[in-house]
């Protein structure tokens, strides 16, 4: 069985004055591209559909055409609501979109029986796995972390370099304790 998992479409959301939903129809029609032609079995949206509980019509117009897409190529979808989604508003939703063989409301059912039980399903094989490794390097105190060019070029902040391990105090100090007068100055 090939499925697909995605999540965390938030469909709606607007960024720093952006509407985000021109993005989200085009990555979609990638997907419901990349569904068909993979010949994939199961779609599986596991939360955060919309980005509240009260979509715009725009929005839900914009998901609604991608579950239609995927019900016309006969590939049955799972959809859980997430915490940005109306878990009532999708089960409502769930009664339109299953005639497109979209599913809400018997997920719970089935994960339930697969906690109790197990799936009784193995790995066969894996077509594709994406690891992104990077090194780990915590920052300590008395660590310095020089400042980006641009910062240093509009003299806008001080980057102080302290050699003991008292950094966090001094930070927490400086955020708790702020001056009445002359704030600019650092203390």
């Amino acid at each position: 069985m090939r499925i697909v998992h995605t999540s965390d479409w938030h469909a709606g959301r607007i960024w720093k004055s952006r509407n985000r939903l021109p993005e989200l129809r085009t990555v979609l029609g990638n997907l419901a591209t990349f569904i068909e032609r993979e010949r994939i079995d199961l779609m599986l949206m596991s939360g955060d559909v919309f980005d509240g509980t009260s979509p715009a019509a725009e929005a839900e117009r914009v998901v609604s055409e991608f579950f239609m897409r995927l019900g016309r190529a006969k590939v049955p979808s799972v959809v859980v609501a997430g915490n940005h989604d109306s878990p009532a508003r999708l089960e409502a939703w769930g009664l339109l979109a299953e005639f497109v063989g979209v599913s809400t409301a018997e997920i719970i059912e089935e994960v339930e029986k697969f906690v109790q039980g197990g799936s009784g399903h193995g790995i066969d094989r894996v077509i594709k796995l994406d690891l992104k490794l990077d090194r780990y390097a915590p920052v300590r105190g008395a660590s310095y972390l020089a400042s980006p060019a641009w910062i240093v070029a509009k003299r806008c902040a001080v980057n102080v370099r302290n050699t003991d391990q008292e950094c966090f105090r001094y930070a927490l100090t400086a955020a708790v304790d702020r001056p009445a007068q002359h704030t600019e100055r650092p203390t």
